[in-house]
């Protein structure tokens, strides 16, 4: 069983300063307006044994609250009932298409596959896989409109995307044959063998892929509804993954062909250096284009990349379609997770032939200041953690010390990090704070009290403990958690700048 956890929030009535991140030496505090705000509340229940038995599933909800003199709130979201399970059951069937459309007949088959029931807009999800006869059991509630997803092993099966309607009712679901998206997939001379494709849904519930076969051909059975196509030729090729818009696919399916291009690929190397010039090995470098030119011309959504670690020497090498690209060269990291250079982003690198291009990685800047709470006074052991935008590997972190004193090491580029209090302030929020990697000293880190929610969790069985309790905005990050105690309770602090 798969869970999946999702968020959203909104935060009206509050100054101007309530942004997604605040600035360096912004110091936070709510206004004396009154503080209107829709959180979202994901609930996740105490680990339990499967083979032992579920007695709670997650739960998600919207809880909204307001405060006359927001500058000390504490909140009651009241009390969150975990829903309790019930077992879905049931059986998959479908017609089996054969290869070549409508000429031979269809023959009844158990689905192999995975099957996903879920809740649109809730972290209501869950997955299973059916045994040889087709049948399969997942965890529901009761309540819900659910959506059932069918993602069949063979592309040849019809993927199916519906309404469940009443869980508990649930039977045999018979797929039929479906409908067909299918066509010739061609290069400048000839039929294009071996191409992978792939459809996806507006739900992002994706087929099986297909291969095309020597003279091109693919077919994928799906239901009637809007699918994208996608195609990646030629796996461990550098070709570019090429995705096309939206199809409305109906009754009689639809056709979709697809004339590729067949630029010839090129080389692109170079040495990555530390700042004094000596080679860094296990650097990656990454390749992303943002523009073909030779898929441009046909009208065709190309997008390529490509990744290597340098070499002892600081070498790479790498073979890409021609075109522009952005390039990430990203250090290693040391076996605690430590980095001593930053990372580079070059951008418009055209690569119209074989080129070189070297990197020299930066040294890292130390920033230095000072941890303060919202009185003013300095706080020890506080948690600060940067990222650097448009990069996914390396995080840099320091903790405050005496007096409040924290000094980073850090990239000189921009970052968002996140300001956490230590465990022994829980009157203090979590923060972010937004830095363009220019700054090096006389930096103020404020900490918030924001506002306090508390409340409670109960399953059918009476409070429930040790559940995380977790407080998101509505683009999924995460403004502060809790788990509960014995009795059920919580106590979440929360930023309420974080919230738009």
């Amino acid at each position: 069983m798969i869970l999946g956890l999702w968020a959203a929030a909104t935060l009206q009535g509050c100054s101007e300063s309530a942004n997604l991140s605040r600035d360096l030496d912004e110091v936070p505090g709510l206004d004396s307006e009154v503080l209107a705000a829709a959180i979202q509340v994901d609930v996740l229940p105490a680990a339990q044994d499967p083979t032992v038995g579920v007695s709670a599933l997650p739960t998600s909800l919207s809880r909204e609250f307001s405060a006359e003199d927001p500058s000390d709130v504490r909140v009651d979201l009241g009390l969150v009932s975990l829903p309790t399970p019930i077992l879905v059951s049931g059986e998959i069937l479908a017609l089996r298409t054969n290869p070549t459309i409508a000429t031979l007949p269809t023959v009844a088959v158990a689905v192999q596959g995975t099957v996903r029931l879920s809740i649109p807009g809730t972290i209501a999800s869950f997955s299973a896989r059916t045994d040889g006869a087709g049948r399969f059991e997942s965890f529901a509630t009761a309540d819900g409109e659910y959506q059932l997803a069918v993602v069949p092993d063979d592309p040849l099966v019809p993927t199916w995307v519906g309404p469940l309607g009443d869980p508990t009712a649930f039977d045999t679901l018979d797929l039929g044959q479906g409908v067909p998206i299918y066509g010739l997939v061609t290069r400048p001379g000839g039929p294009a063998p071996g191409v992978v494709v792939q459809a996806t849904s507006p739900d992002g519930v994706s087929t099986p892929v297909a291969v095309t076969d020597d003279t091109g051909f693919y077919q994928l059975r799906v239901s009637p509804g809007v699918w994208s196509v996608t195609t990646e030729v030629r796996p461990g090729s550098s070709d570019p993954r090429v995705t096309l818009g939206e199809v409305t696919v109906g009754a009689d399916g639809s056709y979709v062909p697809l004339a590729l291009p067949d630029p010839e690929a090129v080389l692109a190397g170079g040495i990555v250096t530390r700042p004094n010039g000596d080679p860094e090995a296990g650097a990656v470098v990454r390749f992303r284009s943002t523009r073909l030119p030779a898929y441009d011309a046909l009208g065709l959504e190309g997008f390529a990349t490509a990744e290597v670690t340098a070499s002892n020497s600081g070498e790479y090498l790498v073979r890409l379609v021609p075109g522009v690209y952005e390039v990430d060269v990203i250090p290693p990291s040391a076996d605690d997770g430590s980095v001593d250079l930053g990372p580079r982003t070059i951008a418009g690198v055209v690569v119209d032939g074989d080129i070189q291009q070297d990197v020299s990685l930066p040294a890292l800047r130390s920033v230095s200041g000072v941890v303060l709470d919202p009185e003013g006074s300095p706080v020890a052991e506080a948690r600060l953690a940067c990222q650097v935008l448009g990069f996914d590997q390396h995080e840099y972190v320091a903790f405050s010390r005496a007096g409040g004193r924290i000094d980073l090491d850090a990239p000189t580029a921009p970052m968002v990090c996140e300001l956490g209090p230590p465990g022994s302030r829980p009157d203090l929020a979590l923060s972010r704070i937004s830095r363009t990697g220019t700054e090096t000293g006389g930096a103020t880190f404020r900490l918030v009290a924001g506002v306090e929610l508390v409340g409670t969790v109960e399953a059918e069985a009476g409070p429930e403990a040790g559940s995380l309790v977790q407080i998101r905005n509505r683009g999924g990050d995460l403004m502060g958690f809790d788990v509960t105690d014995e009795t059920g309770a919580f106590s979440v602090r929360v930023d309420p700048a974080l919230a738009n």
